[in-house]
């Protein structure tokens, strides 16, 4: 669940949340764990994401995704939906479109 649906706002942009969601699932095939429990600023690492420290936090926990792929988890789990890729620029970003970028 994207921010801007957790704080329940009463419009949003349907293809933002929908980058979000993707996101969510880039960074659960890149860690193997899901980002969060639930999407409530109780929960630490949906608080973490949401302030925008999720690369930082990653190290701190000794994953080091490569500088592409953390970069690109980054901004689609920007928390204001305005600051998010659209799907066109998630398909150019160097770590989809780069063919000699190293696996994380």
């Amino acid at each position: 669940m994207s921010p801007e649906i957790y704080v329940n706002s009463d419009s949003f942009d349907g293809f933002a949340v929908d980058l979000w969601a993707a996101g969510v699932i880039l960074y659960i095939m890149l860690t193997g764990f899901p980002p969060y429990d639930v999407p409530s600023m109780e929960d630490e690492r949906f608080e973490i994401i949401c302030n925008g420290d999720l690369v930082r936090q990653l190290e701190a926990w000794d994953i080091h995704l490569t500088e592409e792929a953390g970069n690109l988890l980054q901004w689609m789990l920007m928390p204001n939906p305005y600051d998010r890729p659209t799907l066109a620029q998630v398909m150019w970003h160097d770590w989809v479109a780069n063919e000699e970028v190293q696996p994380p």
